[in-house]
């Protein structure tokens, strides 16, 4: 019997304890009222400024490859990063032939995207879109500085093909171009290439951005740096088609 009451005695210790400890919490709160945490009020949106302070003028960006044919749809995305004006560009297309043609101009919206369909463009011109056709890419516009995050995309959909390929933009002129009479000596670009399956192909696609002929080789070398094929001597073409 005195261990039943001590059982109890301390059961009911216990639940009053608790009870006294509910109590308890809500008085602790109403005498700590919430805080809210420090903050930093939002930015203003950025004005348009009066003037620039570098003045206006043509610049361009280059990039490529795009490819089209039965199944290649290629596309130019343009991203805007003035955040206060929309910037106008003109693209133009150049063949691998040297032909060059001028797309409509585009506005393209403060901090906006837009995207130029080169099927579709080709298409307009009186060229089948699905031609089998390459070339590279060139953004016309004026501006004090290069306001555009621009990217060439090709998609085979048919094949689960993706190439993605950057502007890079032209200014300044390169040595050789702004004094003509500098000899420029020979210099090389290296590449990684990596093929795995045997039915896995590649290509190496040169273009000639200057208005002189000029004349490159491709050199492709294993792991071991040892050559295993030696491409033609590349020739550019001149803008009204015929080889240089």
């Amino acid at each position: 019997m005195s261990f039943r009451w001590v059982r109890t005695s301390a059961s009911r210790l216990l639940t009053c304890s608790l009870s006294l400890l509910f109590v308890a919490i809500p008085s602790l709160y109403a005498e700590h009222p919430k805080v809210m945490a420090p903050h930093k009020p939002i930015s203003p949106k950025v004005e348009k400024p009066r003037k620039w302070l570098t003045p206006m003028m043509l610049r361009t960006m280059v990039g490529g490859l795009w490819m089209i044919d039965a199944n290649f749809k290629s596309s130019i995305y343009l991203r805007n990063v003035v955040e206060t004006d929309p910037v106008k560009v003109t693209p133009v297309l150049y063949l691998s032939n040297g032909t060059k043609y001028f797309l409509p101009e585009v506005t393209v919206e403060p901090s906006g995207v837009a995207i130029v369909s080169i099927n579709d463009a080709l298409q307009k011109k009186g060229i089948s879109p699905w031609s089998t056709l390459s070339g590279y890419v060139e953004l016309q516009y004026t501006w004090p500085w290069d306001p555009f995050c621009a990217t060439v995309r090709n998609i085979d959909t048919t094949h689960s093909l993706v190439f993605t390929f950057a502007f890079q933009p032209t200014l300044p002129l390169p040595l050789h171009l702004v004094h003509p009479a500098v000899k420029v000596s020979t210099f090389a670009t290296e590449g990684m290439w990596w093929k795995q399956e045997p039915n896995v192909t590649g290509f190496v696609a040169l273009a000639n951005l200057s208005t002189r002929p000029t004349q490159a080789s491709v050199l492709v070398t294993d792991e071991q740096g040892k050559g295993r094929a030696q491409g033609y001597p590349f020739s550019p073409w001149h803008e009204d088609g015929e080889p240089a």
